[in-house]
């Protein structure tokens, strides 16, 4: 419908089933979901270039914030089933997303004049950067074998050398390892 509090309680309920039960959310099975996921989470895509000041002072924002976050939730959490994370693999918009949010990461690891993170935003990009390391751990396999200039290969190699976050450094040695599957 595009109502707010209805578009709120959708989203509830898609993370409860995809947290709880995703056996009933298939992105194969049911291919309006990825668009409306994606309508929500190209509406974040430029707040994350403003995750470099203060955004947070309207709660519009923090609207597009969460939805945006809950979105990316939700295909993390369906990005654990074959079927589902085959579909997102297809998807260049969504592996666009992971890129970009990694080389902000990449940024903010290797103290990057061009791009910084303003504090107070923070917790957010975190949230962020956890479910697209995620996302990329599950679309690794499908993306391998990287060549040589791959720009995931470089961008999480580089992580790694920066980030003392435990969950991280496993996240990003499973990606690079799935995705030097077949590699030379």
């Amino acid at each position: 419908s595009g109502i707010p509090e209805e578009v709120k309680w959708a989203l509830k309920k898609y993370l409860a089933y995809s947290n709880k039960a995703p056996y009933m959310i298939n992105l194969k099975d049911l291919p309006s979901l990825l668009p409306m996921f994606k309508q929500f989470i190209d509406q974040l895509r430029p707040m994350i270039e403003k995750f470099n000041g203060p955004i947070l002072g309207d709660p519009q924002s923090l609207d597009v914030l969460q939805t945006g976050l809950n979105s990316i939730l939700i295909l993390r959490n369906l990005s654990q089933d074959t079927e589902s994370v085959q579909v997102l693999v297809k998807d260049k918009s969504i592996k666009d997303l992971i890129l970009h949010v990694l080389q902000k990461f990449e940024c903010i690891a290797t103290a990057d004049p061009s791009w910084q993170l303003f504090e107070g935003n923070a917790s957010f990009f975190n949230e962020l950067t956890h479910y697209i390391l995620d996302l990329m751990e599950a679309i690794s396999s499908y993306i391998a074998p990287a060549k040589k200039d791959d720009l995931y290969f470089k961008t999480l190699l580089s992580l790694l050398n920066y980030t003392k976050d435990r969950y991280m450094v496993i996240s990003i040695l499973r990606s690079l390892s799935r995705l030097l599957v077949r590699s030379k």
